[in-house]
């Protein structure tokens, strides 16, 4: 068991330092997807609060919207990584599954790896991000003493399962596809409306809102964004940590499916 862990974790280190030695190139690509389109969500709601002389819309004063797109943004952090479906529809089309049956370690286990490394680094980012708007401002209220703030670590931590294994089904789509960018970038864009960003699931339909109580998007964005900052216990948010564990298993078990599929048509001899 040491051994693998040995492995495992030698393969998180090669990912991570890969990021790093492009890291202006990483970095840049961080900023483009998360800073540009909080950027662009800070003024419009600006604009919109603007418009209304500092009324409340659907309960959110201008402060409260801004903490929560600053949050949702910390937390796609740690949720999305946008490497899983290159690596593994890039092993599938180039014939590099084969290659595995030498490795110590399977394909799943290495795309793992390279999803934590690439965590890693992302986290840290979001970090260092949350201290410094906190060490300048209260933006960003949190309450790392309730239940709530517990509750949406956990959850967050479900919904980057939920993201990978999503992800790595979509990249097992390459058995079949030839190309897969447009479809990941409309899933992208339509995951993203569902989980509440740019906005929150409060300003949407009742019929939307129970809907969405049993998709896994809201739990991903929205909900986590609103216990944090919340003192007070939500209980109707903490219902998000089983649907999204159910969820995740559900998503490992149409991986399952879909990676045996593809293996009965997979003929490429592996360059």
């Amino acid at each position: 068991m040491t051994h693998v862990f040995a492995t495992w974790w030698a393969a998180v280190r090669i990912e991570i330092g890969r990021l790093m030695e492009y890291r202006w190139n990483f970095l840049f690509r961080m900023a483009v997807v998360s800073l540009v389109p909080l950027v662009v969500k800070i003024y419009l709601w600006s604009a919109v609060f603007a418009s209304t002389a500092g009324a409340q819309i659907g309960g959110y004063t201008g402060d409260s919207m801004l903490a929560y797109q600053l949050w949702g943004a910390v937390f796609i952090l740690f949720v999305e990584v946008r490497t899983t479906v290159d690596n593994v529809s890039t092993d599938i089309r180039h014939g590099r599954i084969t290659r595995y049956l030498l490795f110590p370690i399977s394909m799943f286990e290495i795309t793992t790896c390279q999803y934590v490394g690439s965590l890693l680094v992302q986290g840290a980012g979001a970090l260092v991000g949350v201290a410094a708007v906190l060490a300048f401002t209260n933006a960003m209220p949190v309450y790392p003493l309730s239940s709530n703030f517990w509750i949406a670590l956990a959850m967050v931590g479900l919904a980057s399962v939920f993201w990978y294994l999503t992800h790595f089904v979509v990249g097992l789509l390459a058995f079949w596809l030839e190309e897969l960018w447009t479809f990941f970038v409309l899933f992208q864009v339509a995951a993203r409306f569902l989980a509440g960003n740019p906005i929150p699931i409060d300003l949407f339909p009742a019929w939307f809102r129970t809907a969405s109580l049993y998709l896994p998007f809201q739990w991903i964005f929205y909900a986590p964004a609103r216990l944090v900052m919340s003192p007070e216990p939500m209980p109707e948010l903490w219902q998000g940590v089983p649907i999204l564990a159910a969820w995740c298993l559900a998503m490992f078990l149409v991986m399952r499916f879909v990676w045996r599929r593809g293996l009965k048509m997979y003929t490429a001899a592996g360059i």
